[in-house]
């Protein structure tokens, strides 16, 4: 069982009960689906073969033939599972609003002409690498239906906002205008492009309530000053 991006991908093929000739070395081809696989060993004579797997595209996921040819010999075959890469998703946990974890998520209510106007939100998205077929060079950030945050990769000198791939994860984080979002629950979701084009929505599993902290709350009989 293989992924895309499988970083060359060893496999030790084994043929029972054939002998293999000197004169046969020249004439082996391994494939997996339409795929050539790339022969490694030189003496394959005790019937075990090594190739390197090729790069499959998403679309070929399912169960695929292996297929060995050996000239004088004829030809090998059993079958071989393709498992489609992981898609990305917002590791929730993650998730922290201005250096703090808050369950459940909540954003404090700005108005139009506030001077507190953005908040910092940063996340991990998991699975989001080339290797899985998920090019990018673009993160757009939509919230309350409306794009908020515009992140492209040539201008990594933008101060609202940074993304640092971290091995087959990134972790990303922006500022958030919600100067004259309305108090509700809003969904926030991750739009990704690869060369302007579209190429996959990430969104959070729950939503993000924008909500009026205006009024003090009253706890054990204080009045809690609030937060910002």
């Amino acid at each position: 069982m293989i992924n895309t991006g499988n970083d060359a991908l060893r496999i030790d093929v084994t043929l029972d009960d054939v002998s293999l000739q000197q004169t046969d070395m020249g004439d082996i081809s391994v494939m997996l689906g339409d795929h050539q696989c790339v022969l490694q060993n030189k003496n394959a004579l005790m019937g075990v073969l090594t190739v390197t797997a090729p790069q499959l595209p998403k679309e070929s996921a399912g169960i695929l033939n292996l297929t060995v040819t050996v000239g004088s010999l004829g030809t090998f075959q059993t079958t071989w599972e393709f498992m489609k890469p992981p898609s990305p998703r917002v590791d929730m946990m993650s998730v922290k609003i201005n250096d703090a974890e808050r369950n459940p998520l909540w954003l404090k209510l700005r108005g139009v002409n506030s001077t507190y106007a953005t908040t910092k939100i940063e996340f991990k998205i998991l699975n989001l690498h080339a290797k899985f077929g998920h090019d990018f060079d673009e993160l757009q950030v939509w919230f309350a239906k409306t794009q908020r945050v515009v992140a492209k990769m040539a201008n990594r000198m933008d101060a609202t906002w940074t993304i640092e791939q971290n091995g087959r994860d990134v972790d990303f984080s922006f500022e958030l205008d919600v100067r004259g979002v309305p108090e509700d629950h809003h969904e926030l979701s991750v739009h990704v492009l690869h060369s302007s084009m579209f190429q996959q929505l990430i969104n959070f599993t729950q939503s993000v309530q924008v909500k009026d902290m205006s009024v003090p709350l009253v706890i054990d009989g204080a009045v809690a000053p609030p937060p910002f």
